[in-house]
């Protein structure tokens, strides 16, 4: 059984198109918002595997298999001139992306992500970290959210709006626990490729990350020294969701990165 996408284009017969991935608890409806402020491209939005109606559970596949999905997908669209954006979880795919299949994008958008673990002992000690919180999404879905929404790494996105917390929530919610917990099994920060040596490519790379978000402005630092054409932006005032949590600075500096050398 292989892959089977759930996605949708919005064909505004441009020439450019860019594709929105997810992060984790997520499917593509939390990339529609962002999705809309780009309206001089086509977009590609993607239900990444275990979330929205990807399935993950009973088929065997990896993170490299993800990206070879996704390429079949733009190819079967027949789409030139192609850009990926990435959140989080879906920042590792846009790696993975980036890693393995260079030459078929063009630039790529990078918010709040990693290349993953270099080092065995720590990639050993993830999995174990992501084989117990899926087993927590297997008992108890709500519990789980209730939990992960209070990580260090979240703690910022209180500070949203009840309407945007809120919904945001319910997204979460919506999320089938038995497939998100299979989805760590088969592409976590642990278990996945580490691309750090795969980094060295031509394309533009733009890093976002909020000032409050500490892991990940290390992170995106590091990255950015390895990268050959990259930009790394820290946005001020927001932690992890960038997207979310400071929207139209996140927006300004997509927009100017992609209309660069237009």
């Amino acid at each position: 059984m292989m892959l089977d996408f759930n996605y949708e284009y919005n064909d505004r017969s441009k020439s450019d198109t860019l594709i929105l991935l997810h992060g984790f608890l997520s499917d593509m409806r939390s990339m529609t918002d962002i999705a809309s402020e780009f309206r001089n491209m086509n977009t590609l939005l993607i239900d990444l595997p275990g979330f929205g109606q990807t399935k993950s559970i009973g088929i065997d596949y990896s993170m490299d298999d993800i990206s070879k999905g996704i390429v079949k997908i733009v190819d079967e669209l027949n789409l030139a001139n192609v850009h990926v954006y990435g959140y989080s979880m879906g920042g590792r795919v846009a790696i993975s992306l980036l890693a393995n299949y260079s030459e078929r994008f063009n630039k790529f958008i990078l918010e709040s992500t990693s290349p993953g673990m270099s080092k065995a002992i720590r990639r050993d000690s993830r999995i174990e970290i992501d084989e117990f919180r899926a087993k927590s999404l297997e008992t108890d879905l709500e519990s789980f959210i209730n939990e992960w929404e209070e990580l260090p790494l979240f703690k910022t996105q209180k500070l949203l709006d009840e309407k945007s917390f809120l919904l945001q929530r319910k997204e979460r919610l919506s999320q089938n626990g038995a497939e998100a917990a299979d989805s760590l099994r088969k592409y976590g920060t642990g278990i996945q490729p580490h691309y750090w040596d795969k980094l060295n490519k031509n394309n533009d790379v733009l890093i976002i990350v909020g000032e409050k978000d500490e892991k990940f402005v290390k992170i995106g630092d590091n990255m950015n020294k390895q990268l050959k054409n990259s930009c790394f932006k820290i946005i001020k005032k927001c932690g992890h969701n960038v997207h979310l949590e400071n929207k139209e600075a996140f927006i300004k500096e997509c927009q100017e990165f992609l209309s660069e050398g237009k």
